[in-house]
């Protein structure tokens, strides 16, 4: 609290406590309070008002929602040594999402056949009403967990998909069941029957166990081939600084002197940790095609401002990682590369 002389001051805000009226008829307190409904009303407008304010950090890797199913982009944890990186298990991840296909399959092939006059068993006839029921409360609280992120202005990550995932995942247990309850009843001996089921149901547990198996040293920071696939080569990044201090010499004197300036980029960690971390599709492409001399362009007429904001655009831009490639590489050396 400040004594402020200025009454009319903008940022002035004034809080009344209580006020006591002796003119106006007494009530009780009660007369004033908010209903159920508008407190509800009124607390999801102050919510929905607070997340629309939250913005993405300068250079922070974000995702959009249609990523999200396809596991198209994980979410970074950390920007140090510890290369924590959150990714679904792609295997499971595209298995759970093709069964949501399969379902619109088996319901299409459903009505067709009752159409054409088809006659089910009561037992039948049950299991498809039970079976479409159960999937449709869950396609209904997956899409209200899923869709809404569509309409929202706010900063989004990867994470923001989990409570409409798990939707999912009861919906492609569901939908693998009665697909295999549907392929066994195809077989006429009732022991073999069951035996094809469960093969059918330990095919997809050999599947999940297989590919966690696969991923668990990239979920949990072990050695794998997965680390080895982003290691540097010595030679090709030799080419590289070569090739870039060669084509360096044509830049000023005065944008050499300034390079500090770029620093607003918050780039953790050593560049191959930056490149591997945030970029790894990126980062393989370039050092490994070797189409990163096609990339570049120096320019000793840039200006300054002009450059950095070039910069700042390319840097949200995922076809245009490379500019940003070079300038973590090469940082520590006062390069600057930028894109033709």
């Amino acid at each position: 609290m400040t004594c402020n002389p200025t009454q009319k001051h903008e940022n002035s805000k004034w809080n009344v406590e209580s006020h006591v009226n002796d003119r106006v008829p007494k009530a009780s307190p009660d007369l004033f309070y908010p209903s159920f409904l508008e407190s509800v009303f009124e607390s999801h407008a102050v919510m929905a008002q607070t997340n629309s304010g939250f913005k993405p950090k300068e250079g922070e890797v974000t995702s959009q929602p249609w990523q999200w199913p396809i596991n198209y982009r994980g979410q970074v944890f950390s920007g140090g040594d510890q290369r924590v990186y959150l990714l679904g298990n792609p295997v499971i991840w595209w298995m759970i999402l093709s069964t949501i296909f399969l379902f619109g399959l088996i319901f299409a092939y459903n009505a067709v056949r009752e159409k054409r006059g088809y006659v089910d068993t009561p037992v039948e006839k049950a299991r498809k009403s039970k079976f479409t029921s159960v999937i449709g409360w869950l396609l209904l609280g997956w899409a209200l967990h899923y869709f809404p992120f569509f309409l929202m202005g706010r900063v989004l990550y990867f994470h923001h998909y989990f409570p409409a995932y798990l939707f999912s995942a009861m919906i492609a247990g569901i939908v693998l069941e009665y697909f295999f309850e549907s392929a066994s009843s195809f077989i006429n001996a009732p022991e073999y029957r069951n035996m094809f089921y469960y093969s059918l149901v330990t095919l997809v547990l050999i599947i999940c166990i297989v590919s966690f198996w696969l991923f668990h040293g990239l979920s949990y920071g072990g050695d794998t081939k997965f680390h080895e696939k982003y290691e540097i080569d010595p030679t090709t990044m030799n080419k590289v600084k070569e090739y870039v201090t060669k084509r360096v010499t044509q830049i000023s004197d005065l944008i050499k002197a300034e390079c500090s300036y770029f620093d607003f980029l918050q780039l953790r960690g050593s560049a191959e940790e930056n490149l591997k971390i945030y970029y790894p599709d990126e980062f393989d492409f370039v050092l490994l095609s070797e189409k990163w001399k096609d990339k570049i362009t120096f320019n000793e007429r840039q200006n300054l401002p002009g450059f950095a904001y070039a910069m700042r655009q390319a840097s949200r831009c995922l076809d245009e990682y490379f500019i940003l490639i070079l300038y973590t590489l090469f940082r520590n050396g006062k390069y600057i590369a930028a894109m033709s």
